[in-house]
């Protein structure tokens, strides 16, 4: 069509995103980050692997070049350049180079996340990156950025995670109306829960903010997250919790205080259990 400067149109994508995926990207886009506690770049050579174990945080790993077999509790996955997988907290995991793979750079970030966090769009399968240079040199400036400035770097790699969601969204197919509906209805009570996790609340008195009854709001929670509404609640002070530790200078009772633990002494045995190590031996593994 004829513009003032002449024979010209508008591309205004119609077709490019469904009504799901612009609905999710919404979501993506209003829902809380993970925790980064670190991200590294590391190159390996034969012979090399990394033995069958379980940590306590999410591991998400992308290959720069090289190729890397990871071995799941039941599944073997062979991952090429530009892929990424990330690998749930607590899952029995190995990886190695590939066989006749004689080196490999690959990137490591560990997460704490939250059900339904960004993160929770992150496909089982791995994920082809659309433009992994690009990623990958942001992941270096990132680490470049986390010298100097911790916290700054943190916002940075959130904020390149979110980017990453947004592919995954968008390669993803549509989900049904119960599910999306299901998932608009543990969004408001994560909010309501992230709006008051510091104070002394009950699951009395999450049902009544959604005016739900207590069991239903307990249900459809259990069903959706595969946790208590006071697990999730429990899992979100500790997550709180970690970030002072890490990037603040506050005592252990503050910060128990800060995240709604009434009891420092409470606070570091549900520390101890989630994390298998003290407030003070995890604040020193990533300071």
């Amino acid at each position: 069509m004829d513009s003032i400067y002449g024979n010209e149109w508008k591309n205004r994508e119609k077709d490019l995103l469904s009504a799901d995926q612009i609905s999710r990207m919404k979501i993506v886009q209003n829902a809380s980050p993970p925790l980064v506690l670190n991200v590294a770049h590391w190159n390996c050579f034969s012979p090399w692997h990394v033995p069958f174990r379980k940590i306590t945080d999410n591991l998400l790993l992308f290959i720069e070049s090289g190729e890397f077999i990871v071995k799941l509790a039941h599944r073997e996955l062979r991952l090429p350049p530009g892929v990424g997988l990330l690998i749930p907290e607590n899952t029995l995991h190995s990886y190695e180079l590939a066989p006749g793979c004689s080196d490999s750079s690959y990137y490591i970030l560990h997460l704490l996340c939250l059900p339904n966090d960004f993160m929770a769009f992150f496909p089982e399968s791995p994920h082809r990156l659309h433009y992994p240079e690009a990623f990958f040199e942001h992941l270096r400036y990132g680490i470049a950025l986390r010298n100097m400035h911790p916290g700054h770097a943190e916002v940075y790699v959130c904020e390149l995670l979110r980017l990453l969601i947004r592919e995954c969204v968008a390669d993803q197919d549509s989900v049904s109306g119960e599910a999306e509906s299901s998932d608009h209805r543990i969004h408001q009570i994560q909010e309501f829960i992230k709006c008051n996790y510091a104070g002394n609340i009950s699951v009395r008195d999450i049902a009544d903010a959604e005016r739900r009854k207590e069991v239903q709001c307990r249900r459809i929670f259990q069903k959706a997250t595969r946790m208590s509404p006071m697990e999730y609640l429990n899992r979100l002070r500790l997550l709180y919790a970690m970030r002072l530790l890490i990037c603040s200078d506050r005592n252990v009772g503050e910060i128990a205080s800060a995240v709604g633990f009434h009891s420092a002494s409470y606070f570091c045995r549900t520390f101890r259990k989630f994390y298998r190590k003290s407030p003070e031996e995890q604040r020193k593994l990533y300071r």
